[in-house]
């Protein structure tokens, strides 16, 4: 049933959860999403990013561009691997502490999208051991430093790597 109804709520292209979360083809176009970006506190952001095909795809320059646009100076954190392994989430959240965002911005896959979580917590939280981010241990508090916003580009297939 849900399936026959899916092109419909497709057509919608907008879902509400507690956050207005936006879909569909060429989405990023859609100049609304962005608008947001004016009233945001802050005026530093982090772009977080996987592989070359965002660069390749023009996607890289014009999240860069919204953001440049309401005032937001940007650093770049790219070459995130598939499956993220440690060491890069301590290396960007080391190079964050140095640039303080405001927010920190993924864009692309799975990977990148975790490895900028991971980022976010030692960046908020430097004397933290990774040990004790992985479950059953609670997440510390976060929001103290920055805010955190994804732009996936995934099929969202659902699989979870392991933390290496």
């Amino acid at each position: 049933m849900f399936f026959e109804r899916l092109p419909t709520l497709m057509q919608k292209r907008r879902i509400y959860t507690h956050e207005p979360f936006y879909y569909s083809e060429g989405c990023l176009l859609w100049r609304r999403i962005f608008r947001s970006f004016e009233n945001l506190e802050g005026k530093k952001a982090t772009i977080v990013i996987g592989g070359q095909s965002i660069k390749k795809s023009g996607y890289l320059d014009k999240i860069d561009a919204y953001l440049r646009e309401y005032g937001f100076e940007t650093q770049l954190i790219d070459g995130v691997e598939n499956d993220p392994s440690a060491k890069t989430a301590l290396e960007g959240a080391k190079k964050m502490e140095e640039f303080q965002p405001d927010w920190i911005i993924s864009a692309g896959g799975g990977s990148p999208i975790d490895a900028a979580k991971l980022m976010w917590i030692f960046y908020e939280n430097p004397e933290l051991a990774f040990d004790r981010v992985k479950a059953p241990n609670p997440l510390p508090a976060l929001r103290k430093k920055a805010r955190f916003a994804a732009i996936s580009t995934t099929s969202g297939t659902g699989e979870l790597p392991p933390v290496k």
